[in-house]
């Protein structure tokens, strides 16, 4: 007895390996290096700064609105909100008026506090984009993709 594929089962097959390819290759939301501890200045000129609580309670004792962007590296939608974040004339401003403090919490070395903070948000992983208002009103939490008017309504709210 012979044994032979159709025309249709070839091109599912095709299919399979090309879809396992695609997931399997080295997409830039799927590099697990961790962001660089040092201060980040994206291109677009936001500066962003490692989170710490320390720095986190640093700038709320300030009287700054903290916005804190939690990433995991192989997730695309942490890829896809930092490019919303970055473009966002909204916190460039923000960050030119001293009225905001950007915070990158890397989730990729599965860091305690970035748990912490997670677990604190009621949050078990990123994507997560929190908002910090400076005067101890809970966080405004936004899950998933995000765009650059929901954050910046979630801003304006936060601003005393």
């Amino acid at each position: 007895m012979r044994y032979s594929i159709g025309p249709a089962a070839a091109v599912g097959l095709m299919g399979l390996l090309i879809a396992w390819h695609l997931l399997h290759r080295e997409a830039p939301w799927r590099r697990s290096e961790p962001v660089s501890p040092q201060f980040q200045t994206h291109p677009e000129g936001e500066e962003w700064e490692p989170y710490s609580e320390e720095r986190l309670r640093a700038a709320l004792d300030e009287g700054k609105v903290v916005l804190v962007h939690f990433i995991a590296p192989w997730r695309r939608e942490s890829a896809e909100n930092r490019m919303t974040l970055c473009r966002s004339t909204f916190l460039r401003e923000g960050v030119a008026r001293g009225q905001l403090t950007l915070l990158l919490a890397d989730h990729s070395d599965k860091s305690p506090a970035v748990e912490l903070a997670l677990r604190r948000l009621d949050r078990r992983a990123p994507p997560v984009v929190a908002v910090y208002p400076p005067d101890g009103a809970p966080p405004i939490v936004l899950d998933g993709r995000v765009s650059d008017a929901a954050v910046a309504e979630c801003i304006q709210s936060a601003l005393p």
